[in-house]
């Protein structure tokens, strides 16, 4: 005859039950734990016997079964797996954090054992997966602080005692622009700007001018951004000169592609040279240079090539920034070293940030702005009327307002001039250094 069912918990915190029904030869009855603790389950059972009490026509037929039980549940405190809670923005060289959670909630595990691991997808070596412990403990949940080591895709994962213990969570690690205020030059190691970007990129009006060496753009008060680069946009693999109003750091470059190894065609005479690198990297990782090649930068100096190494005031590649390249040479190639057949510089990753141009030397009396002028002078001298010469500091002028600086490397004055084609540079001053101290000055 007709049925009913009943399936019920006194305590759901602990079982969750699942059944209740009526008609139909069978039930599916499910009980749930969800916590620790007891709970008492109750089965109502009650359907019609119309042969109980057939002779009584006031009869309902019902019969009523109920039985209980008591359950009783454990809690569970072995491992099982951990899963990734929370990850904030992945920006390649910044700090972010990553929450995660073991489970059941309850696990015992030891938290020294617990690690957090970022590998990039083109599958690079080991040395460029990072791998983070354990920072902060609190409420059953695990934070990692970590600095991604490269950019793009990228799988986040959790080990336990070197066992994978997550699932393989995908992310995408940015690069930050920052651009600083005036000139600079620059690269985008890392992603492109699209013209339909270039507002968001460089803060609207805070972008005045940008250059290659083969196209303009300018940023006009009424008509907005014009040129052939506000039509066909900056590519990632180029030098630009840039000059801002002021210092925007807000726009990051996504979707980009990781150089491994590269070269550049040369012109005879000067070259606009993108620095692929993504970290700080010594010139001797050029290759394919003649014998009196230079490299000027905006505000490092810079370095000619004597036919075995590199010479000059110019020493590294700052990611993020961009080269002037000037050979003798016809149709020369210069070649960059693979950089992930090199180590990363992990205690600074993504040293990306390009360093303000502007000089402020409190201690010492070379107090200039580089970041005023788009162009620099680059000279090689030699001083013969100056005894001891690698203890002088030189000095640059034009029109009497201090301009550049110079050092003294392999015997010969590495001197680099900020300014404007067609300005005079005079005078020079030479400063006597010992201990850091300026000792004695010889005009030039």
């Amino acid at each position: 005859g007709e049925q009913d069912l009943l399936f019920s918990s006194d305590d759901t915190d602990v079982v969750v039950v699942k059944g209740n029904g009526t008609g139909g030869a069978n039930w599916v009855l499910t009980g749930l734990a969800v916590g620790a603790g007891e709970a008492n389950v109750t089965v109502s059972f009650s359907y019609k016997d119309y042969l109980k009490d057939y002779t009584d026509p006031t009869s309902s037929h019902v019969v009523k079964v109920e039985k209980s039980f008591k359950v009783v549940v454990n809690e569970n405190k072995e491992l099982q797996s951990f899963s990734i809670k929370k990850i904030g923005d992945l920006v390649f060289g910044e700090e972010s954090i990553v929450v995660v959670s073991p489970s059941p909630s309850s696990a015992e595990f030891d938290v020294t054992k617990v690690s957090l691991v970022i590998k990039s997808d083109l599958g690079l070596s080991d040395d460029w997966t990072g791998t983070y412990t354990v920072t902060e403990s609190a409420d059953g949940q695990l934070n990692f602080s970590i600095k991604p080591l490269v950019p793009g895709a990228v799988k986040v994962m959790v080990y336990y005692d070197g066992e994978l213990k997550s699932n393989e969570e995908s992310r995408d690690v940015a690069v930050r622009l920052d651009l600083a205020s005036g000139w600079q030059w620059r690269t985008l190691n890392y992603g492109s700007i699209e013209s339909a970007s270039m507002n968001d990129a460089f803060g609207g009006n805070s972008l005045i001018e940008v250059r290659s060496q083969s196209e303009l753009l300018y940023n006009d008060s009424q008509i907005g951004y014009f040129g052939g680069l506000a039509e066909n946009g900056l590519s990632q693999d180029m030098c630009y000169k840039i000059k801002m109003s002021n210092e925007v750091n807000s726009y990051l470059l996504e979707n980009g592609s990781l150089i491994q190894g590269t070269e550049y065609g040369l012109n005879k005479g000067w070259t606009w040279l993108p620095n692929p690198y993504l970290y700080e990297r010594s010139l001797s990782n050029l290759t394919g240079a003649s014998s009196g090649d230079m490299i000027v930068s905006k505000g490092d100096g810079f370095a000619q090539f004597d036919g075995e190494a590199w010479e000059g005031s110019l020493t590294t590649l700052t990611p993020g920034e961009g080269y002037l390249y000037r050979t003798a040479s016809e149709g020369g190639l210069i070649s960059f070293a693979n950089e992930f057949d090199l180590a990363p510089v992990t205690e600074d990753a993504g040293n990306a940030r390009v360093r303000s141009l502007a000089r402020r030397m409190d201690s010492r009396p070379w107090q200039y702005d580089a970041s005023q002028w788009s162009d620099n002078m680059s000279m090689v001298a030699v001083a013969d009327n100056i005894d001891g010469l690698a203890d002088y500091s030189i000095g640059a002028y034009v029109n009497g307002e201090c301009r550049g600086e110079g050092i003294v490397s392999g015997g010969r004055l590495f001197i680099t001039v900020h300014g404007k084609v067609g300005e005079q540079v005079l005078p020079f001053s030479a400063l006597a250094v010992k201990d850091n101290l300026f000792m004695e000055e010889h005009p030039g």
